[in-house]
């Protein structure tokens, strides 16, 4: 009935251009720490100690000034939650304080600029300032930092440089000019003419790199390299599969080499500072490098102009000669160009890191790069590009750099990348993909022996590695690396299963106004950036969070219902969306309770309570927990969905009608059987389930195979094995290039 919907409707989401904000579990700690959360833990400790120092959570903008131990007079007595403890035993500069010192903190509101994850910017009370701290960085920093020593030094550093001691006054001026006239900064560097240069100069790239986009990493190193020149690459300490992957790199080109350190270096965070200076000092210790220049760049870079321009430029034009006296010939100009989009890249994402908003970058697409043309300055580099992402960006600036391939160059729209690889521990893969890769891989053995009796096969262990697959952009799906052993003569093999994903969609007609509804999709970690998920073929498990995607084009204002359906027909959540007429993206995670119920769930889209979109989705059980096989005494419950079936804090089951459901209870008593499942069984039910979502393309063998029908996988044009010339590194050409 129609009192019966609207007893069922939620109320409408935030805007559709809001971002959902993720806990940080580290940051969760910290930030109870300093916050006054282990107060009672500290009284404990030092309830012999007169209060030293007083918070008092009021209002924004309240500032108090802490009393003094050595302060005279009656002190007023405050609540016990409000006061923090201070332990003098705990600082090892307390002794620098004079009775006299004004020690004071202003309060920044949170959720104002400067404020971390909107979490209280008073600082612990473990340190001694020497004056009055007003800058809400300052104060987001001291509420960072992970130990009294770093609070300390950040404090004297506050207070030095509020009183003007941290930096000098002015600097020696040696340019005649006091400004840089435009004329200057705009100089066209085609005016210089470069073949008076005798001895052009040699150029140092230090790359910074993380992640296990080596193939791309590869092609930047490809398309930047010269024998005249010098690439120091360091690798995130987080990043091991990328590390051994440059080694190997390095050990190609006597101009390569790898730091002998690691750290972890965070994008716009004092760490990634820290390597560049660090590798600053070993690069001025390299006696046998004698370099000019040094340019800093990520896996994500790639040049718009070839090597040898740039070099030419940099013969005549560096931001050092700002301050002598041929500053008349400066360019005033970072000599590259950053695709920002604010609206997409400025959610703030990097708050709880760094003392900044945090904007990023988006990746170029070629729709993009017209930024490139348009640019009047001069501009060497570009970032930033994802080949998972977008490749076909890359290509075209390699293509304008260097001319395109020879017809026939095989793989130029293909991209492959590491999800996996043996040597990175098992450890690394979590429970839903181990299951994953190995019912992929176990559904492909099973199309293989349909041929005849010499191509069965039982998979041995677990799997060596995985990739993911891209053609022209798109997602392709897993490729699955995996010993097996021939049924009939016993011997070993290696194979490689491509594992695809269907399309499971369905728009209804006559969708009137809902015309604007293009795709409608559901999965993990999505990135409201570049809009794309990043758990490609969405591949989940009963402990994740989904969230539900809707793509629109432009169109009139509507209202409508998205509603959530469990495998057993448990209608788990019902809420609206309000879509304006600019919207692109609409998106919400509702909050379910888990573990979800494994089997087959869909998402509708309705209007007016009529079904004008459906999209399944698969919540893969675990035959894995702690990558160990799954025990029923022990982990049942992994299975069995949520307490009471209630996903939200209230039922919507009295939807079921509305939507045409059939009854839950038989499916109900299927869901409790399954919940027993364990080692064989088990695997049957996850590759019933998986065989519904995904189909196994095809195998190839990496050694000539027991089975006739399986080809190697060097020759086809699929497996991650195949040729990739446009990622191969080769050997150095007579112009000193190796593209």
């Amino acid at each position: 009935t129609p009192e019966t919907k609207r007893k069922h409707r939620r109320s409408k989401l935030p805007d559709h251009n809001e971002q959902e904000q993720k806990l940080d579990p580290a940051g969760f700690e910290r930030q109870n720490s300093l916050s006054g959360a282990n107060l009672g833990q500290w009284r404990q400790q030092r309830h012999d100690q007169p209060p030293v120092t007083a918070i008092i959570r009021h209002g924004p903008r309240r500032r108090y000034k802490p009393p003094l131990k050595d302060r005279g007079g009656a002190q007023e007595e405050l609540p016990a939650e409000k006061v923090a403890i201070y332990d003098p035993s705990s600082s090892r500069n307390f002794s620098e304080a004079r009775a006299g010192d004004a020690i004071k903190f202003h309060l920044v509101a949170p959720g104002e600029p400067g404020s971390v994850e909107g979490a209280p910017q008073v600082p612990n009370s473990d340190f001694v300032p020497k004056c009055e701290i007003w800058g809400k960085d300052a104060l987001s920093a001291l509420h960072r930092a992970g130990s009294r020593q770093c609070r300390q030094e950040i404090a004297n550093i506050v207070c030095q440089h509020q009183a003007g001691k941290l930096m000098p006054q002015t600097l020696p001026q040696f340019c005649p000019q006091q400004v840089v006239s435009s004329a200057v900064q705009h100089q066209d560097l085609a005016e210089i003419d470069i073949s008076k240069i005798e001895n052009p100069v040699r150029v140092v790239f230090v790359l910074v790199v993380h992640g296990r986009s080596v193939r791309q990493l590869r092609r930047l190193l490809k398309a930047i390299y010269h024998r005249d020149h010098f690439y120091y690459i360091h690798v995130d300490k987080r990043s091991n599969y990328m590390y051994r992957e440059v080694l190997k790199m390095a050990e190609l080109y006597p101009n390569v080499r790898v730091t002998p350190w690691r750290m972890v270096t965070i994008w716009g965070g004092a760490s990634l500072l820290k390597a560049y200076l660090r590798s600053m000092l070993d690069l001025l210790s390299m006696l046998d490098w004698n370099w000019d220049f040094f340019i800093n760049l990520s896996a994500t870079d790639f040049p718009t102009r070839s090597a040898v321009t740039s070099v030419e430029k940099l013969s005549f034009f560096h931001t050092v000669l700002g301050n002598s006296h041929m500053c008349e010939t400066l360019v005033d100009n970072n000599l590259r160009v950053t695709n920002w989009n604010r609206k997409l890249g400025c959610k703030c994402q990097y708050k709880h890191i760094v003392d900044w908003c945090g904007c990023s970058p988006n990746d170029f697409k070629p729709s993009d790069l017209i930024r490139i043309q348009q640019l009047t300055r001069p501009t060497f580099f570009a970032r930033k590009f994802e080949s998972t992402v977008n490749q076909e960006a890359i290509e075209v600036l390699d293509t304008h750099l260097y001319g395109q391939y020879p017809p026939g160059t095989v793989a130029v729209k293909a991209y492959w990348e590491s999800l996996f690889e043996q040597a990175d521990g098992i450890s690394s893969l979590n429970d839903v993909a181990l299951t994953a890769y190995s019912s992929f891989f176990r559904l492909g053995l099973r199309k293989q022996e349909s041929g005849s009796e010499s191509c069965r096969f039982e998979p041995i262990g677990l799997p060596l590695s995985v990739h993911l697959y891209f053609f022209d952009d798109r997602f392709q799906g897993y490729l699955v690396h995996q010993e097996v052993q021939n049924a009939v003569t016993g011997s070993h093999e290696v194979l490689e299963v491509w594992a695809a994903p269907q399309a499971t969609l369905k728009l209804e007609h006559n969708l009137h106004e809902f015309e604007r509804l293009k795709h409608l999709e559901v999965g993990t970690e999505w990135d409201p950036k570049e809009r794309i998920f990043r758990n490609y073929g969405g591949v989940m498990g009963p402990l994740d969070e989904p969230v539900a995607v809707q793509k629109w084009a432009r169109g009139p204002n509507l209202t409508a219902t998205i509603v959530w359906i469990d495998p057993a027909h448990i209608v788990a959540a019902s809420y609206d969306i309000s879509v304006d007429v600019e919207a692109e993206f609409t998106q919400y995670k509702p909050p379910l309770q888990r573990p979800l119920r494994p089997g087959v769930w869909s998402v509708r889209v309705l209007r007016l309570w009529e079904r004008v979109a459906e999209v399944r989705f698969l919540v893969m059980p675990l035959a894995f927990k702690g990558r160990e096989p799954l025990r029923k005494e022990d982990h049942g419950w992994v299975h069995a969905g949520p307490p009471g079936n209630l996903y939200l804090e209230q039922s919507f089951q009295e939807l079921a009608r509305i939507l045409n459901l059939p009854p839950s209870d038989p499916a109900l008593q299927e869901a409790q059987r399954n919940t027993a499942l364990v080692g064989k069984p088990l695997e049957a039910w996850v590759d019933q389930l998986v065989g519904t979502f995904w189909v196994t393309g095809d195998t190839c063998a990496l050694q000539p195979s027991s089975c006739p029908s399986t080809g190697l996988c060097s020759k086809t044009s699929w497996s991650s094995m195949s040729p990739d010339p446009k990622s191969e590194l080769g050997p150095v050409k007579v112009n000193g290039r190796i593209r």
